[in-house]
């Protein structure tokens, strides 16, 4: 049983990873090519027009759904390793980070997905919501956790 956990760890990551890339790409493109090439002059556009739209719209509905799943069975697998309470799970770390980038992409999507105009405050929403996704994306990381763990180390050695 471990294994098909290990696998759907795997395949639900990489779906994660290729969905929050997408989001963050379309979001990057909106943002900083997109709307620059707008220009001031026209304020009554969308603030993501057309295929961009629908690009983040899919990707921030992936990304929110792919990081949900892969967060809910790496609970639900320290859950029952552990035999630990869902309260106890719920305060995890990895648990905390995948539901800021669940409620980030949530907010993506609602943003762009909502008829609002174009405005400098609905970019810093959007852009902030992304940086969001990609805390999430970086609390969860190897890198990160190697980090605290590193600095851990050589507090308790003294260096």
């Amino acid at each position: 049983m471990g294994r098909v956990f290990g696998f759907l760890s795997v395949v639900l990551h990489g779906l994660d990873l290729v969905a929050q890339t997408v989001l963050l790409g379309s979001v990057s493109f909106a943002l900083l090519v997109e709307a620059p090439a707008a220009g001031g002059s026209q304020r009554d556009v969308p603030v993501v027009s057309g295929g961009t739209r629908r690009i983040v719209l899919a990707a921030a509905l992936a990304a929110a759904i792919a990081a949900t799943a892969s967060t809910a069975l790496s609970a639900v697998v320290l859950a029952a390793s552990l035999g630990a309470s869902w309260h106890e799970v719920v305060g995890a770390g990895f648990v905390i980070a995948g539901t800021i980038k669940v409620l980030a992409a949530a907010c993506i999507g609602l943003i762009v997905s909502l008829p609002l105009r174009e405005s400098g405050w609905t970019h810093l929403a959007i852009g902030a919501m992304a940086m969001l996704v990609l805390y999430g994306a970086l609390a969860n990381s190897h890198a990160a956790r190697g980090s605290s763990a590193r600095g851990m180390n050589s507090t308790r050695n003294g260096r």
